[in-house]
């Protein structure tokens, strides 16, 4: 079975790779990528597991830099004028298989990418609240910055299980939520749904500040929703 990414197939993660260097070998520094590549590379993006926090509050375009030690790849161009880079190798590698990838319906997906859209603003504030107290990494004690943290969700109260428990309690089943996509961001279709999580998240989240290898080092928790399919 092969990977699709847009309107593209390939029989292997290799050759996915192989796609990503082409568009970079093509475009030179400070250049956008052109419409094929960037629809390609978002749908690639999304694999991401900070795609959510590098895309908000919207992705306009993708370019190309070298990095002081001589690594060229891509830099997210989002809405506001700001600019990130994203690794396409570390996407690629958290791809799903063909076998894994079946059992999870591409409408849950994109409720649980609308819910992580929808309490955006939260995680950043916290973020940078964090940050200001200059706490160490509650995982491996290493110094944080703003370059190399991410905000956690210590389990049991991971932001799936967080999301879980609302749509059980509110009865949703994810499958029938319509999502739109507002340039490459997943937002609820419905406002009143998006306030009612936003204000349960406000309230069962606890986040953390970690840093972003301690965060990594972790083990996956994962989370059954079959009960609410």
């Amino acid at each position: 079975m092969p990977y699709t990414l847009g309107s593209e197939s390939f029989a292997t993660k290799k050759l996915i790779e192989k796609r990503c260097q082409e568009i970079r070998d093509h475009t030179p520094d400070g250049t956008t990528v052109a419409a094929e590549g960037f629809d390609f590379l978002i749908h690639l993006f999304r694999y991401h597991d900070e795609w959510h926090e590098k895309s908000y509050p919207g992705v306009a375009s993708i370019s190309t830099q070298t990095t002081e030690h001589g690594i060229r790849g891509f830099l997210l161009n989002r809405t506001d004028g700001s600019q990130i880079d994203i690794s396409f190798p570390h996407a690629i590698k958290l791809i799903p298989t063909a076998q894994t990838a079946s059992l999870t319906p591409q409408k849950l997906l994109d409720y649980k990418a609308a819910g992580r859209t929808a309490v955006q603003e939260q995680v950043r504030k916290f973020r940078e609240t964090a940050l200001a107290s200059a706490a160490p990494c509650p995982i491996n004690n290493r110094p944080l910055e703003s370059g190399n943290c991410d905000v956690h969700y210590p389990p049991p109260d991971t932001f799936e299980a967080i999301l879980l428990r609302f749509t059980q309690a509110e009865g949703i089943n994810p499958l029938n939520v319509a999502v739109d996509s507002c340039g490459t961001v997943a937002r609820f279709n419905d406002r009143d749904l998006s306030t009612a999580w936003t204000a349960y998240h406000r309230q069962q989240a606890q986040l953390q500040l970690v840093s972003r290898d301690g965060r990594r080092s972790l083990p996956k928790s994962p989370v059954d929703w079959s009960a609410v399919l």
